[in-house]
């Protein structure tokens, strides 16, 4: 004897959404973790943002551990904020018998859409303790022009 069920599209959605959860829990971990420190070379990592508004002012804040202020560029380009930065390091470490070098390489990228248009003479950019603190002033709001339709 042949047992049909009827076919449940939530039921379906819930076993796919159990598969992947599987998938991923056995995976390793590829998500976007800090930089390890162990001398590997990591590819570009997007680093954590804050986007807040205050007192007229677009204030974004960075994560951006293990960089030096002169390695990072902020750039303003048309209606986008794009943040970079480098982060290399040779370590060297002799004893009696040994000597041990290790390098480190790391790329931070985040281009992130502003919500509003900013004033791009004005822009002031902080770096301390690993955090990159951006305050855009917004322009005033252009008039809007009313079009007649013929």
């Amino acid at each position: 004897m042949v047992i049909r069920r009827r076919f449940d599209p939530h039921e379906e959605i819930r076993r796919l959404w159990n598969w992947m959860d599987r998938m991923l829990e056995e995976a390793p971990y590829v998500g976007r973790g800090l930089p390890e420190t162990t001398g590997r070379n990591i590819g570009t990592v997007a680093p954590y943002v804050d986007v807040a508004e205050k007192e007229g002012k677009l204030v974004i804040k960075a994560d951006i551990p293990g960089v030096k202020k002169e390695d990072i560029s902020v750039n303003v380009k048309g209606d986008m904020l794009e943040i970079g930065a480098e982060r290399k390091e040779d370590t060297e470490e002799k004893g009696e018998g040994y000597i041990r070098r290790e390098r480190t390489y790391g790329r931070y990228y985040r281009a992130i859409p502003l919500p509003s248009e900013v004033d791009k003479e004005l822009v002031n950019a902080t770096f301390e303790d690993g955090v990159l603190s951006i305050e855009l002033p917004k322009v005033e709001g252009k008039e809007v022009k009313k079009i007649e339709i013929k």
